[in-house]
């Protein structure tokens, strides 16, 4: 086991440091733990239904970790969360923050539009699953972990966008990699002078989305172009269009082999200029140029180039053409010798040079063609004059991949958000170190959960019954007659202690099998029919989540550390426990039972308490409760282990058991101070370095405890004049042998993200620990 071990530390104040622990699990503390209640206690009273959770604790001291500096052996994760529109109007305005990852939301969208000379930076990393729409020229420069990689959802929008501006802008991005998903749209005047854009990436990187290369109003600029910052023969890195990438309006220069399944549709104004890197770079073994691609003419102005590498390492060119027709050119840099077309095939066949010595080239341009329309002529173009192959026909029908067929609106106006803006803030933050809280000054309000109960009002199955366990006894014992005197504490017609010899018990509103023995109650078809008609699925009031019926009719109710409360019901009735459930705070699961019950409290002449109901009641006739419990993790037949007890002669069983639960599909509570928890996947983190301690909870899981000890631990570290604070803990549940345990809470100085999270338990002992839940809360 990784011990955690501390720097030595001068001075007086930093005597009471607490000793080094460690970062996993510290099992002793564990076994050493008190144990809490696992289930209802035999005698059911209003204060038997909730359960009393473990939340003290002491903080020994201050605590660092050997480390306080950002997290080296895998990335920090700092964020900053979009949620609403914003507005930046900001000249030279930055998004996001050096070391930080800028999440905008599904719905948000964010405007950055600072004037017609601005220069927009953006830093860190960005996962967009909104809208980000950026005017005027852009920078992005980050080639780590934490800088310089994007993520574009599928359904999500990120355009650059200059129409406002005078000027050709620059867009310009160095970046580690990227993974575009959505819509990467790029948009520029194209008269005004030379437009830049320069999308390189250190990293392989993805296109399974839309790329949109745009000018609108010119074809000006001839600096276009998706590369690797190394672009060579042995580069190790490549780029994969799996999706399309769109092209008007500008001269795009392809200077490697690109991967992959996409389509490149060559729209209006456009030029596809494969360089001689085409055929070379990204090509060690000298295979096909864009192997597996589709180049489709979606404009009759649109051209194909061919520099002479992109061909002559290996003339088979590896993308399919669709729809070349009137108007399109197929340019080569050599001079044509000769071309063919074979109707069987589709392939256009061409030779170049001296009677065709000096290469060939094979294109794939799809079946239905006249050979008799085709010609040679020269194409003109603002960079030269070329051979070319042109079509003096009408392009043949044919099916291009689904991929040829992505679109999205093409750029024509200035951008602006189509939802209102929600706050006119910078959409901004400022590098900082790992302990830092990223830029939100408020925290959100959390209400912890509360049942409202209605007026209980007991039901007493023997007094109802007219059944007494004397009949020496006062008239006062019996249902439906006045007290003759005072009540007094203890009597029928005052307050009914349920624990005092003999007293009616409440709350049997079940049938009871006749004969009324244990073993016919669990046999009984009533009870078994109920469990079964209980359905499948159950509401729940948490967005998103539902408890699913996970065990059906079993002779046994759960018991587990995880316990938090009881209510009996009127009828079997699954949807009643479920909204006790969802206003209970940590209930994730219930379990639903009937339970053959005393319908006097068991006593066999053993007690001298004080009673009014005799002494004499060992086994009174029985009555049967609807039992609904509340757990505080999830539950599964392997949890329902309790069939029942005997209390003094009087045999309690169980029957028509049914299990729900939630747990997997709903996220723990909220706590102030702290952003929204996030799902470790039921993985712990383990990182030493940052680590500041670690203390376990029994009973059910309790993410808030573990917020209060990490506040509590910043506060002691503060005073004793250290700066390390906690900036993320991780509550996670353990199982122990396969019933739910307790929460163990863990502190770091740092905000880790989740490839720390590799810890899914260990056997100790003889006993087995398994992670079985696990959230992250960091620090807002």
């Amino acid at each position: 086991m990784a011990i955690l071990s501390k720097s030595l530390l001068a001075g007086a104040v930093f005597t009471s440091l607490a000793s080094a622990l460690p970062q996993k699990p510290d099992f002793a503390a564990i076994a050493a733990a008190p144990t809490v209640a696992d289930g209802p206690s035999d005698v059911a009273t209003a204060g038997d239904q909730t359960a009393t959770l473990a939340t003290s604790f002491t903080v020994a001291g201050p605590t660092s970790a050997p480390s306080a500096a950002a997290a080296s052996k895998r990335s920090v994760e700092k964020r900053t969360n979009i949620l609403s529109s914003i507005i930046d109007t900001t000249m030279n305005a930055v998004l996001g923050a050096v070391n930080q990852v800028t999440s905008v939301s599904n719905g948000a969208e964010v405007l950055v539009d600072g004037g017609s000379s601005s220069s927009h930076v953006i830093d860190g990393n960005l996962d967009n699953k909104g809208k980000v729409y950026i005017g005027q020229s852009c920078y992005w420069d980050g080639h780590d972990s934490n800088n310089g990689n994007l993520q574009n959802a599928a359904g999500a929008l990120f355009q650059l966008n200059n129409f406002g501006s005078s000027n050709a802008p620059t867009y310009d991005w160095n970046i580690k990699g990227m993974k575009n998903d959505g819509v990467l749209q790029w948009c520029g005047r194209g008269d005004t002078g030379g437009s830049k854009y320069q999308l390189e990436a250190d990293d392989t990187s993805y296109n399974n989305g839309l790329i949109s290369f745009e000018q609108f109003f010119g074809n000006q600029g001839g600096d276009f172009c998706w590369k690797n910052s190394d672009s060579s023969k042995w580069a190790s890195s490549n780029l994969y269009n799996n999706g399309a990438f769109r092209l008007i309006n500008v001269t795009y220069h392809n200077v490697q082999n690109i991967l992959g399944n996409g389509c490149w549709q060559l729209g209006q104004g456009s030029v596809f200029y494969l360089e001689d890197g085409t055929g070379t770079n990204q090509n060690l073994f000298n295979g096909p140029s864009l192997p597996g691609q589709s180049i489709i003419f979606q404009h009759a102005s649109s051209v194909l180039h061919l520099e002479k590498q992109s061909y002559s390492s290996n003339p088979d060119f590896g993308a399919k053409l669709y729809n070349f027709g009137k108007g399109n050119a197929i340019e080569f840099a050599d001079s044509i010798y000769r071309s063919s077309y074979s109707a069987s095939s589709g392939i256009m066949s061409l030779s170049f040079g001296w009677f065709g010595l000096f290469g060939s080239c094979k294109l794939n341009i799809g079946k239905g063609y006249d050979s008799s329309k085709f010609a040679k002529r020269t194409s003109s173009q603002s960079y030269g004059n070329y051979n070319a192959i042109f079509y003096d026909g009408v392009a043949p029908a044919q099916a291009a991949p689904s991929q040829c067929s992505l679109s999205a609106p093409v750029c024509s106006a200035k951008p602006k958000p189509t939802t209102s803006a929600t706050s006119t803030a910078k959409a901004t933050a400022t590098s900082a170190p790992a302990t830092t809280a990223a830029p939100v000054t408020t925290a959100p309000a959390v209400t912890p959960k509360t049942c409202t109960n209605e007026p209980y009002t007991p039901y007493y199955a023997a007094l109802e019954t007219g059944y007494t366990t004397n009949p020496a006894l006062t008239g006062t014992t019996t249902a439906g007659q006045a007290c003759p005197t005072t009540p007094e504490d203890g009597t029928y017609c005052g307050f009914i202690n349920p624990e005092d010899p003999c007293a009616p018990q409440p709350d049997g509103y079940g049938p009871v099998p006749t004969p009324d023995t244990a073993s016919a109650f669990l046999a009984y078809d009533k009870l078994h029919a109920l469990a079964s008609a209980a359905p499948s699925v159950v509401s729940s009031d948490d967005a998103g989540a539902q408890y699913e019926k996970v065990f059906e009719d079993l002779d046994a109710s759960t018991s587990a550390q995880s316990y938090l409360g009881l209510y009996q019901f009127k009828e079997y009735d699954v949807a009643q426990c479920a909204a006790k459930c969802d206003c209970t705070e940590l209930c994730t699961s219930f379990n639903f039972y009937a339970e053959r019950d005393p319908s006097l409290n068991p006593t066999k002449n053993n007690s001298d308490a004080p009673t009014v109901w005799g002494y004499y009641c060992p086994n009174p006739p029985s009555q049967t409760t609807f039992k609904c419990t509340l757990w505080g993790s999830s539950i599964d037949a392997s949890t329902a282990t309790n069939q029942g007890t005997h209390r003094e002669d009087f045999e309690v069983v169980i029957t028509a058991s049914d299990g729900y639960d939630k747990t997997n599909t709903t996220s723990p509570p909220k706590s102030p101070q702290w952003k929204d928890p996030q799902d470790c996947s039921k993985k712990a983190i383990d990182a030493p370095n940052y680590w500041l301690g670690s203390k376990f909870f029994p009973g059910p899981f309790n993410p808030l405890v573990c917020s209060n000890y990490a506040a509590k631990q910043s506060e002691t570290n503060a005073a004793s004049g250290i700066s390390q604070k906690v900036s993320m803990f991780n509550a996670y549940y353990l199982h122990k042998n396969g019933k739910p345990h307790g929460t163990q809470c863990a502190l770091y100085n740092s905000k880790l993200d989740f490839s720390w999270a590799t810890y899914e338990g260990t056997d100790v002992g003889g006993d087995k620990y398994d992670c079985k839940q696990s959230w992250k809360y960091e620090l807002l």
